[in-house]
């Protein structure tokens, strides 16, 4: 809508927030040359944070934060605005770099229609949905870990030049015939990568269990004399040191990150018995929980600190005893944080033993990884029940292609539909959308509606728990037996581990809302709200507010509208009249609020907090007081009309310097997996014939040449299969065969001494860069029966009781 306006600035630079990963997709959409993400840091695991720490002092970026911190003082880092996590600047203008990096075999395919690089994004973008977004669930067989947006950007390169035009085009549309070439290829491998997964997860399996082993075991040589010494401490020491301690000999040879005498003594606090270090974690968690009478320190002593592994009994204090105050303040800091250290470890024991007993007691029927899984994923009870109720498995595939073009028009040209979302908990096979074209029509057309209001949606996503959150007279509705919709609120919610160890893998089946009946039962109740729910429940005249500080350059300019009596409260300011959107740097147009629309306050007035403030828990004392007068006027704001988005760069745009170095440029495949097998290396031209490199996928072509030559059953014991196929072939070893073997029909030419001049035939033919001459096929005959052992006299034998002569 904005950049659709006259005298829209180009390199307008936009900032957004956010840690959801669709933002960057969203800002790929825009085309705009200047857009960054700030996204709070996230860091899993000690390697994860070790290669931050690396990079930061390699880029220089830790001695320029030093310097910072050196120059605000001590003070600077116990602010409030400063506690937070650290923020990351995600450069969408490097991105889309790398982007061009990787398509440049592509970059002017041989297209009659538009080549630009900005439709190239669009299909990037669209890509990506296949393995999941916000509104539909990633396909089977393609998961990102697994190397899946890799293989969809080799499919793409090698398919594009051929496909005639582009995915998708301007304004969000899908060009569903492509699409299906795209789809095509990944039904192709998924019977080769639920084998891989299945590889993967049983290697991992493994890897979890040799950890935990050696986490029980402790250490077969002592560390320094010191037995059962911590793992990580006795890998500290170089080789020499643990040949040393093997000898109980007095040793200092360890590595230059640890002190030579310090990690003597290191060691022996850490290997004090576990209760001591459970006792000062019980301890520590009493002084952190504050007020109350608190259990003894003797009595602590006194418990079996074995039961982590027992739940969360293991966590219980008993508040009835008491214990004096005195024995906790002598607690020292590095008793508090060996205590510290110990609780964690406990609740981690605990954590780690839930996951172990949910990984034991799931059960996989399914087994995509053996043959006849699509029989039993679809006959599997929970899959076979979502199909079913949910309107079939044509209704499926249609619904998640049609979800496919409502994503790509919501992400270019705002919500298609407010009513349309996808019916089912489980996304179809890739081999299952064959032929989607058929559904072209129905992704052309949804159905015009408006969005739910405010307490409609709260209804519609809120549990039980949360309806304090709703009007009173509507609350029944979410926990009376006798509420029309009490459905919508389950007691006890099923999940589908669909295979999946780990609880957060799981598929959450919770009930789809039925608009219909949410509202039949909804309003009835609305003549008892109050008009402050009345109120709440509207969804405002205009799209938002606009809130100037006095002192802005806006506010000089437009201030007259707040001022005026009437005259901008039905007649709205169009904000680019007197051409103050170069200081806006916005289009649409303004009003005056109406008088319920504001709350009068008088220059030395203060808002109060909210009832509700004190019950908020803070780490800070941020929002924690009333809201000075900060002087700002408002302004009720309305969108300039919808325009098509057109997926080009505007005129006039200055671009970043580049930043990117010929080793960035250089293409690294990601460790995934960690490292285990991916399909992140198949679906491009390099090695696609070969087994391993891609045989999966060949092309359509490919695949009917096979056939015609004899060699489709080749095909299939190589792994492939046609994708449109219900199930997989199963693998067979290939049998061992000859180089080269003339079809049965076809009889072999004669020997080569009968052909004068055979030599000069096959010297001329090697130019030619083909076998069809009658001499290079004898020849290649004969030289093939001589590897074999087999007389020449063969030939002649064969070729007389053919009738046919020898010369």
């Amino acid at each position: 809508q904005q950049r659709a306006q006259p005298g829209y600035n180009p390199n307008l630079v936009h900032v957004l927030h956010g840690l959801d990963a669709d933002l960057i997709m969203l800002a790929l959409a825009t085309h705009e040359a200047h857009f960054y993400i700030l996204r709070e840091e996230v860091l899993f695991g000690r390697r994860s944070v070790e290669a931050t720490e690396q990079r930061r002092e390699e880029s220089g970026f830790a001695f320029k934060q030093k310097l910072m911190d050196e120059a605000a003082g001590g003070t600077a880092m116990e602010l409030s605005e400063n506690a937070n996590k650290p923020l990351q600047r995600l450069s969408v203008p490097v991105l889309r770099e790398y982007l061009a990096n990787e398509f440049s075999s592509v970059m002017n395919p041989p297209f009659r229609g538009e080549v630009s690089f900005e439709r190239l994004v669009d299909d990037v973008v669209f890509m990506c949905f296949f393995v999941g977004n916000d509104f539909l669930p990633h396909l089977p067989s393609l998961d990102i870990r697994d190397g899946a947006l890799d293989y969809l950007f080799n499919v793409y390169k090698r398919l594009l030049p051929g496909l005639g035009g582009y995915l998708t085009d301007h304004g969000g549309k899908v060009n569903l015939e492509r699409v299906d070439v795209i789809l095509a290829e990944v039904g192709a491998i998924e019977d080769y990568v639920f084998e891989m997964k299945h590889k993967n997860e049983e290697n991992d399996k493994k890897r979890r269990e040799m950890q935990k082993q050696n986490r029980t075991r402790g250490n077969k040589m002592p560390a320094g004399g010191i037995a059962n010494a911590p793992q990580q401490e006795f890998q500290k020491m170089g080789r020499a040191g643990r040949m040393l301690a093997a000898d109980n000999k007095d040793t200092k040879l360890q590595r230059g990150h640890a002190a030579k005498e310090e990690l003597r003594q290191k060691l022996k606090e850490k290997t004090k018995p576990a209760s001591d270090n459970a006792n000062v974690a019980e301890a520590l968690k009493r002084e952190l929980l504050g007020a109350g009478a608190k259990r003894k320190a003797s009595e602590i002593a006194s418990e079996d600190t074995s039961t982590a592994s027992n739940g969360d009994e293991a966590m219980t204090v008993d508040d009835e005893t008491e214990t004096s105050k005195a024995s906790e303040s002598e607690l020292t800091d590095e008793e508090k944080k060996a205590a510290a250290k110990g609780l964690k470890e406990k609740i981690k024991a605990v954590e780690q033993a839930k996951l172990n007993d949910y990984a034991k007691n799931v059960k996989d029927n399914v087994r995509l990884h053996e043959a006849g899984w699509k029989d039993r994923y679809y006959t599997d009870k929970c899959k076979a029940d979502d199909v079913q109720d949910n309107g079939g498995r044509e209704h499926l595939f249609r619904s998640y292609v049609k979800g496919l073009c409502w994503v790509m028009k919501y992400y270019y040209e705002g919500c298609p539909s407010w009513k349309w979302y996808f019916p089912f908990h489980y996304a179809p096979f890739a081999s299952d959308l064959r032929n989607i074209e058929r559904f072209q029509k129905d992704c052309e057309t949804f159905d015009d509606s408006e969005p739910f209001k405010p307490i409609e949606q709260l209804l519609s996503v809120l549990p039980e728990d949360s309806s304090h959150a709703v009007p009173k007279e509507a609350r029944w509705l979410m926990a009376d037996e006798e509420s029309p919709i009490i459905d919508f609120y389950p007691k006890d919610v099923p999940c589908d581990p669909n295979g999946k160890a780990m609880p957060w893998l799981w598929v959450v089946l919770l009930p789809f809302i039925d608009e219909e009946r949410l509202l039949a039962a909804l309003h009835p109740t609305m003549e008892k709200w109050t008009t402050k729910e009345l109120l709440c429940n509207s969804r405002g005249l205009d799209d938002g507010y606009v809130f100037l500080h006095k002192d802005h350059a806006m506010t000089k300019e437009i201030s007259f509208v707040v001022k005026s009596k009437d005259d901008y409260v039905k007649n709205k300011f169009s904000l680019s009249d007197k051409d103050i959107s170069k200081i806006s740097c916005f289009f649409g147009l303004v009003r005056k609020p109406l008088s319920h629309e504001l709350l009068e306050f008088d220059e030395n007035s203060m808002v109060p907090l909210p009832k509700s403030a004190s019950k908020i828990s803070r780490s800070s004392d941020l929002f924690s007081s009333a809201v000075e007068p900060n002087e700002a006027i408002c302004f009720a704001f309305t969108e300039p009309a919808m325009a098509s988005h057109s997926s080009e760069i505007l005129s006039g745009v200055v671009f970043p310097p580049s930043i990117l170095t010929d080793e960035d440029r250089r293409i690294r495949r990601p460790r995934l997996n960690r490292g285990g097998d991916t399909i992140a290396n198949m679906g491009g031209h390099n090695k696609s014939h070969q087994s391993g490199y891609g045989s999966m996928n060949i092309s359509s072509y490919e695949r009917d040449l096979a056939m015609k030559t004899g060699r489709g059953k080749q095909m299939y014991q190589a792994g492939t299969r046609a994708w449109g196929t219900m199930e997989p072939t199963p693998k067979r070893h290939m049998p061992t065969m000859n180089r080269w073997q003339p079809p049965p029909s076809m009889p072999p030419p004669p020997p080569a001494q009968q052909w004068p001049g055979a030599q000069n035939q096959q010297t001329l033919a090697s130019f030619g860069g083909h076998h069809n001459n009658p001499a290079q096929q004898q020849q290649q005959y004969s030289y093939q029966q001589q590897q074999q052992g087999r007389p020449q006299q063969q030939y002649a034998y064969q070729q007389q009781q053919q009738g046919r002569p020898q010369q």
